[in-house]
């Protein structure tokens, strides 16, 4: 049997923090999402999401973190990376690593934020509006044509839905009659 082990975000920030400096001149953007953009008080794994830098055909975030042989990999696949970074000497935290493009950025944003019921139901309510979200795109299903989604704002007026903070969209489930 496994162990979950559970960190407190003030012990993981600050190394998480000095990881994001240490990724940013490979990435045009790159944010915290997940449980710590949510504001949960205990992490059992980090979420990032950035836009890498391409150049021109080489992805440069996939090349500067694979080249990092001390770190522990896991998953790799064309727009993640999962691997764990230290957060004290003896322990480290799992990190799941998403890109996405700039226009694309709005939806993984919220999607990669979650909870993951909180998003599903703005993915319901996308399709009543005439849209899908797949690969991290929404597709205007009358035309087949990307709608660019550059920021949550987006996200959200294409849902027609009220912005939620990430830090009011846990327990969201419970509270769905009230949208």
């Amino acid at each position: 049997m496994t162990t979950e082990v559970r960190f407190e975000a003030r012990q993981v920030l600050p190394p998480i923090e000095h990881l994001i400096a240490q990724l940013g001149p490979a990435c045009h953007r790159i944010e915290l999402a997940g449980a710590v953009r949510r504001g949960n008080r205990e992490l059992d794994l980090v979420d990032l999401l950035a836009i890498p830098r391409i150049d021109p055909k080489r992805n440069l975030l996939w090349e500067l973190l694979d080249g990092w042989k001390e770190l522990l990999h896991g998953r790799s696949g064309e727009f993640s990376r999962v691997f764990y970074w230290p957060v004290s000497p003896d322990q480290s935290i799992q990190v799941n690593l998403y890109t996405a493009r700039a226009d694309t950025w709005g939806n993984a944003l919220v999607h990669r934020t979650g909870p993951e019921d909180f998003w599903l139901y703005l993915v319901g309510r996308l399709r009543e509006e005439g849209f899908i979200s797949r690969n991290n795109e929404i597709i205007r299903l009358a035309d087949n044509t990307l709608a660019p989604c550059r920021e949550e704002e987006d996200f959200f007026a294409l849902a027609r839905a009220h912005v939620r903070p990430p830090q009011s969209r846990a327990g969201f489930g419970s509270e769905r009659s009230s949208w």
